[in-house]
């Protein structure tokens, strides 16, 4: 009986993790997204993209974190970011950034899902 109590609470810890990893993401993409809102809504004179994100470029400390590595892919009208996780290697989030600020088009791999 001890033995599966404290298999169960390993579990659970273990479940945590991988939840507090996701919302970590989910919170870092956030923030990036709104980077390269900045980027979209700026005039190309003030260093913008002129409602575009083709050019978004971030710094490699926001794309290498803690919590994940980023992959950002900008085009005219879209930016596809991809998160996978650094302690959890099998998660992945994929999410769209579109001309109007929205993200969507969420997918999560691996125990994220």
């Amino acid at each position: 009986m001890a033995v599966s109590g404290e298999m169960a609470r390993a579990s659970l810890r273990a479940a945590q993790a991988v939840q507090t990893n996701r919302d970590a993401i989910i919170g870092e993409i956030s923030m990036l997204s709104s980077k390269a809102r900045e980027h979209y809504v700026l005039p190309q004179q003030l260093g913008g993209g002129g409602r575009s994100y083709e050019r978004f470029a971030t710094s490699p400390s926001v794309l290498k974190t803690e919590a994940a590595e980023y992959v950002v892919t900008p085009t005219r009208r879209e930016v596809a970011i991809r998160a996978s996780s650094v302690p959890f290697p099998d998660c992945w989030v994929e999410v769209k950034l579109d001309s109007t600020g929205r993200l969507g088009d969420w997918t999560y791999g691996g125990r994220f899902r």
